[in-house]
């Protein structure tokens, strides 16, 4: 600590001033940080860096300092969608405390899953897995084998996981932070889930590894707090949308995805059946997971 403190000082920059900042979160050190953190978000920190002390705020529940730095920079960066995605989850946060109405929430969502970027917009989490990936393949001689497996997560993100935004939230507002020899340990608990379910990195990298999946997952938070009619308004709608974009395999796949949040299984498998002529390999996947679902062999 008292390192990066003089270095710091002798060589000034934003990276080793978020880099003392964060130690100082990791540490309990806190009294310093609403100084430094003014004086970085007055320079050019990259944006690696200050997504990764805004997920270090919010793994150790310091939601308001997380949500103020977050919503100083989007102005910044207008087409960072993660960030846009870290504001409205915080604002459940927020919610749950009394302070947020949920309009303002399901506002900030429906901006969020009209935004006019790609689907394959990787998170900084899942762009860096997928170099390690391919540089792990190629040694072993499969570089042409390697298959970035990103869109087919969407799918399956859908499936398990129908109320996501809000279990993440209620596991970092559970969590515990425990500091052990400089170190912390993350203490969940949550239904079950893993110790890393609820660590912001690990759900950019998982959950969130494009802004295809995260839309997607934006869009079932919607679709899970509507009536049936509305429901019925807001799939047609997005269905529609991907349905005029004839041959997009994004938009293909977006759309079995709204099949899938329905829970609509034999649906599911028809429309992945009637693309198996594409060159994706993904609908061939959906096939044999779903007639393995269906084989009576299935739980013996």
């Amino acid at each position: 600590m008292s390192y990066m403190q003089q270095l710091t000082e002798v060589a000034p920059s934003d990276r080793n001033e978020l880099r003392l900042m964060e130690m100082q979160l990791k540490n309990g050190q806190l009294d310093e940080v609403d100084v430094l953190l003014s004086r970085v978000l007055s320079g050019q920190p990259g944006r690696e860096e200050i997504h990764r002390f805004i997920n270090e705020l919010i793994d150790r529940r310091k939601f308001d300092a997380a949500l103020h730095v977050i919503q100083t920079m989007i102005p910044k960066d207008a087409d960072d969608w993660e960030l846009k995605l870290k504001e409205i989850l915080m604002l459940i946060v927020l919610r749950d405390n009394g302070t947020v109405e949920q309009s303002m929430i399901n506002q900030k969502i429906e901006e969020f899953i009209n935004l006019d970027l790609p689907d394959k917009s990787y998170s900084i989490g899942r762009l860096k897995q997928i170099e390690l990936e391919k540089k792990m393949w190629a040694q072993q001689g499969l570089q042409g084998v390697y298959e970035d497996s990103t869109v087919f997560d969407r799918l399956q993100n859908v499936r398990q996981n129908a109320n996501l935004f809000d279990q993440l939230v209620k596991s970092w507002q559970q969590r515990q932070t425990q500091l052990s020899g400089g170190s912390i340990r993350y203490l969940s608990g949550l239904n079950g889930y893993a110790q890393t379910f609820g660590a912001v990195s690990h759900n950019f990298t998982h959950y969130f590894g494009s802004y295809g999946n995260a839309r997607i997952m934006a869009i079932q938070y919607l679709y899970h707090r509507e009536g049936t009619e509305g429901q019925k308004r807001l799939l047609e709608k997005w269905d529609e949308k991907w349905k005029a974009k004839s041959g997009d395999f994004q938009a293909i796949w977006n759309r079995l995805c709204l099949l899938q949040m329905q829970n609509n299984q034999d649906a599911v498998l028809e429309f992945a059946a009637s693309h198996l002529n594409r060159p994706e390999i993904e609908f061939a996947r959906v096939c044999i997971q779903r007639f393995g679902e269906m084989s009576p062999m299935q739980g013996m």
